[in-house]
């Protein structure tokens, strides 16, 4: 497969009202990136570094780092041509850009790949540049300390241009100091006079569709004359390439051979999101690759918002160019990230530039991980793990990397019952996007009990540093009940709204078919449960089911909600579903962008324990693209009930108890044990068949746990004594 693609990733907001509520278990986690302690605010603003700051922070790198970063230099003899204004410093006119290379042997030009960080095309952008210093130091602080950071830097040459627009990000400061507010920037202030204040270099870029001279994308999209007069804000040029910053960076992608860029903007918007684009002119190269690109950005991008892939609907950006332009250079996986601030452009916190620097270093990390023997793991085990201390659960892992390699997984306690297990897979040869499944073996602790939670970590173990995937399950076998697997869907869900919802005969995980629901217009649609889940007397509950989607263009969203009246109706999160920004709404949990391959979706719903619950899921389609949609199958309740001697196999009655303790089974050739809570043997019975009854009068007031042995197969209850 020719995997060698471009998207862009780029902000999107848009509106919408499904009239529900969020549920607060679906808040994202905070991230973990710690504040790099040479990371400093500036004076701009009294938290942005000016220009000048910037480039002393250059020299502090080198100063502090000198093993692994060189010291700054420019982009050969390009010099900027901004209308020169003495009012800030360094002056307006005749700057150099500079550029920067973290690597583990930085003056040396290695056999390594090479990825290129950008930023600042905007000058009116002050937090593009600022993540990108932010992302360096954290980089340099934590080289041999942390084990990815550590290889990344040992095996990739990681280049930096932190501001490409420099009379543009100093006539904003000059702005600034004036009026108190950023009034232009934007453009790159060659000739400015007036309203005329240059040209916007993140237009005057280009590439020949397929190599083809006769296929330019410089000036597509010129809708009412946006490209093309001088005045606007996203004014083209008068050619491609007329620019010292374009032609600078033309010059210096070709003198290098980057494998992966993230170019950075920051725009309006009071909450972080990307989304991912390919380049204009969409051609049949990049849509066989498109698959492979959504699935992996989709996987590695930001893991708190991430946002959808749409279509590009401008010419000239620099994606286009490093897709290939001229033939004159290999293309490059460029992705443009765009981060919100606020209103104005500018934050007005330091807490909250850093919170959005921290959330750009997954995906910063995300491009350069793409270089390496890079795995994500996948989850494949029920939620449920049955009641034997020693058992197996079900894993997958992907390769989304170009660096071959071997892996080995493993499973790691985090839970203190589940035990360390010394077994260990390897998996070989795997193609890239290639998804293979494993069978890990894990054990529990004596004393894990009905209905506990045990968590542990997939770990992948690429031979140069560590990923893993953090699973949280439940111990015990659940009571499950089938919703949803073939045949009419109507006999279980009602449509409410314009009817997009059928069954698709071509594509299940259970033939012979599976729901479906497909754009036909703008409106919202949903898909309602007839009949209640019952939650009474259960203890756990998980609506399972499978999915699959191609969500890939514009504003599409699925969300699944509950509700025990049907009017009042509360988002919840699964393990696949994302976060994204809405005008009216923040931190929404949904499915956006593509899910290739069916996937297990788990919902947990014990908030809602002893309730009677109707759920449904809410499409709001895009209306311009009719591949969108979005598949269901395998539906299924899993519970385990409020009775902790409750079991498919053995029934414990009463617990509490103050004397008997009744065993009602059918099982023969089985072991009894009670232990006390510290672990203590109190009784054992051997090759025992069928009911029992066990008198524990003489027990001290408190916990115990009785444990039935049959081959293999262990249960554990909690047992309270009165």
């Amino acid at each position: 497969m020719n995997y060698i693609s471009t998207l862009v990733l780029f902000f999107c907001i848009f509106t919408f009202n499904i009239n529900a509520q969020i549920n607060y278990y679906c808040e994202p986690s905070d991230l973990v990136y710690e504040t790099p302690t040479n990371y400093r605010s500036g004076s701009l603003a009294g938290i942005y570094l000016t220009y000048q700051e910037m480039l002393d922070d250059l020299d502090r790198m080198k100063s502090l780092y000198p093993d692994l970063i060189t010291s700054k230099s420019p982009i050969g003899d390009f010099r900027t041509e901004g209308t020169p204004n003495d009012s800030v410093s360094p002056s307006i006119g005749n700057n150099p850009i500079y550029w920067v290379k973290i690597s583990k042997n930085p003056d040396i030009n290695e056999d390594e790949p090479q990825v290129l960080y950008d930023s600042q095309v905007h000058g009116d952008e002050w937090g593009s540049m600022h993540q990108n210093i932010f992302f360096m130091w954290y980089l340099l602080e934590n080289y041999g300390k942390d084990e990815k950071i550590t290889a990344i830097i040992n095996n990739v040459e990681l280049y930096f241009i932190p501001t490409l627009n420099v009379d543009g990000f100093l006539f904003s400061e000059f702005t600034y100091n004036k009026y108190g507010t950023v009034t232009g920037g934007r453009k790159n202030r060659h000739d400015a006079f007036g309203d005329y204040e240059g040209v916007d270099i993140n237009r005057n870029f280009n590439r020949f569709v397929d190599g083809d001279p006769n296929q330019s994308t410089w000036g597509l999209g010129d809708i009412g004359g946006i490209l093309s007069n001088p005045n606007s804000y996203s004014y083209a040029g008068t050619e491609a390439f007329s620019e010292i910053e374009s032609q600078a960076y033309k010059w210096f992608v070709e003198q290098h051979n980057f494998s992966f860029n993230i170019t950075s903007h920051n725009s309006h918007g009071d909450d972080f999101t990307t989304s991912a684009n390919i380049p204009y002119h969409d051609n049949q190269s990049i849509n066989q690759d498109k698959d492979y690109y959504t699935n992996s950005l989709y996987q590695l991008s930001n893991l708190t918002r991430v946002g959808r892939t749409v279509g590009s609907n401008r010419g000239g950006l620099i994606p286009d160019f490093n897709y290939g332009t001229e033939n004159n250079h290999e293309p490059i996986i460029s992705i443009l990230t765009e981060t919100s601030s606020a209103p104005g452009l500018i934050v007005d916190s330091r807490q909250r530039l850093d919170s959005i620097n921290k959330e750009m270093i997954t995906n910063n990390l995300a491009i350069s991980q793409l270089s390496l023997p890079f795995t994500i793991a996948k989850d494949k085990q029920n939620p449920f793990v049955g009641n034997s201390l020693n058992t197996q659960v079900a894993a997958s892992i992907q390769r989304l990397g170009r660096g071959d390699g071997d892996y080995t997984v493993y499973v790691e306690p985090v839970s203190e019952n589940v035990q360390q297990n010394l077994s260990k897979v390897t998996v070989e040869d795997l193609d890239i996007l290639e998804e293979r499944d494993v069978i890990l073996d894990i054990s529990l602790s004596n004393d894990v009990n009905y209905g506990d939670e045990i968590s542990y970590n997939i770990v992948i173990d690429n031979g140069l540093y560590k990923t893993w995937k953090k699973i949280n399950k439940i111990f015990g076998k659940p009571i499950t009940t089938s919703i949803y697997s073939e045949g009419d869907f109507n006999e279980v869900f009602d449509i409410v709204g314009d009817t997009i919802w059928s069954v698709s005969g071509d594509e299940f995980t259970t033939p012979p078919n599976a729901i479906i629901g497909k754009t036909e217009n703008d409106s919202i649609s949903y898909l309602i449960s007839k009949t209640p889940l019952n939650l009474q007397g259960a203890a756990k509950a998980v609506l399972r089911y499978q999915t699959k989607y191609n969500l890939f263009n514009f504003l599409s969203f699925i969300q699944f909600q509950v509700s025990e009246d049907q009017e009042n109706w509360i988002t919840l999160c699964g393990n696949l579903t994302k976060y994204n920004y809405h005008e009216e709404n923040t931190n929404i949990p949904g499915y956006y962008n593509t899910l290739i391959d069916w996937s297990q979706e788990e919902i947990d719903l014990n908030e809602f324990l002893d309730k009677t619950v109707y759920y449904r899921f809410a499409f709001d389609p895009n209306p311009y693209n009719t591949e969108v949609n979005f598949l269901i199958d395998e539906i299924s309740l899993e519970i385990l009930t409020n009775d902790a001697g409750n079991d498919t196999d053995y029934l414990i009655f009463p617990n509490p108890t103050s004397s008997i303790l009744n065993i009602e089974t059918d099982q023969k050739n089985y072991n009894i044990f009670i232990f006390d809570i510290l672990g203590q043997l109190l009784l054992e019975q051997n090759n025992m068949s069928f009911a029992q009854t066990l008198d524990v009068e003489s027990y001290s007031s408190g916990i115990y746990f009785l444990r039935m042995e049959k081959g293999n197969d262990s249960r554990t209850f909690k047992i309270i004594k009165n």
